[in-house]
């Protein structure tokens, strides 16, 4: 999921990643985006998969 939360403060986009275990929706973490939605769609893309992957071999 792509916020808005660092956009006033660091003009930058936050990322929160989740994933489904066992039909309930878990957060796997918070990241930093970018400067534009785009960037943040990227940056998300290169992450996503070692991210969940740590979370869910936890």
């Amino acid at each position: 999921m792509v916020n808005n939360k660092y956009l006033d403060s660091m003009g930058i986009y936050g990322l929160w990643y989740f994933y489904n275990h066992n039909g309930v929706w878990e957060s796997a973490g918070e990241d930093i985006g970018g400067e534009t939605i785009l960037k943040s769609e990227i940056t998300f893309r290169e992450k996503a998969k070692v991210i969940l992957s740590k979370r869910m071999a936890q």
